[in-house]
């Protein structure tokens, strides 16, 4: 639902963004949504978002098809930020480009979701339960969620390297241009939530067996999801930067 109006949203901005170019004054939405790039990619948004809504009411009427359907949208999804940004219009090695983004999407999507839902849902649900044994229900939860972080982690970095390696032709671009200026910030936000993921990883994670190590949990998740949320912030402020 939050995608569906934000998406709403930006077509309201990009409208008035355009119109406001030269030689695209006039422009109505029609024409922006159905004959630009950035107007497919939006119709595939939003279609998959609205069926990805659709198939959320059916799996929660207990039907497990409602759940294959929603995961194909959010595929379907994250491929959509590629088709109407930098990497669809990249003069050089456009297909790389496009499935780099995809796989930067879809990884930070599994990793920061995947651990919003943890966080959020599995261990407050798992502490309900009585005993002592939770405390065990807790570390075998996040241990089988650390792999699927580390795999998503990996594929966050991979891909974001190939893309910054076509972006800037140069080392320097780091620091003489606004679009380097802004990725290096993000890089460094990165840095710093990979050292807490792995914080978690080495120290936090082998304590989940006493009470002592789900508080602590709970504090270095907490600070892992804020900058995560920092750099979702930075990577819209770079989406609307020319490389």
């Amino acid at each position: 639902g939050l995608v569906i109006f934000i998406s709403l949203v930006r077509l309201y901005l990009e409208a008035r963004m355009m119109g406001a170019m030269p030689g695209m004054r006039g422009s109505s939405l029609n024409q922006i949504v159905m004959q630009t790039l950035w107007g497919y990619a939006f119709m595939i948004q939003v279609a998959a978002a609205i069926l990805a809504l659709v198939a959320f009411a059916v799996a929660a009427r207990g039907m497990r098809i409602g759940w294959t359907i929603a995961t194909i949208c959010a595929v379907v999804m994250a491929i959509t930020p590629a088709l109407g940004g930098h990497a669809a219009s990249s003069p050089r090695f456009t297909s790389l480009m496009i499935s780099a983004d995809f796989l930067h999407v879809l990884g930070g999507a599994s990793w920061l979701g995947s651990l919003l839902c943890v966080m959020l849902i599995g261990v407050p649900i798992v502490l309900t339960t009585e005993g002592d044994n939770r405390w065990g229900s807790v570390a075998s939860l996040i241990n089988s969620f650390s792999p699927i972080a580390l795999g998503s982690a990996t594929l966050v970095v991979a891909s974001g390297v190939l893309t910054s390696w076509v972006h800037l032709e140069h080392f320097s671009s780091f620091w003489t241009t606004n679009y380097g200026k802004t990725l290096l910030l993000k890089l460094l936000l990165v840095g710093c939530i990979l050292i807490i993921g792995a914080y978690n990883f080495r120290r936090v994670q082998p304590q989940l067996v006493k009470e002592e190590g789900v508080a602590r949990l709970r504090k270095s998740a907490g600070t892992e999801l804020a900058v995560g949320f920092l750099i979702l912030l930075v990577t819209g402020l770079l989406t609307g930067i020319s490389p």
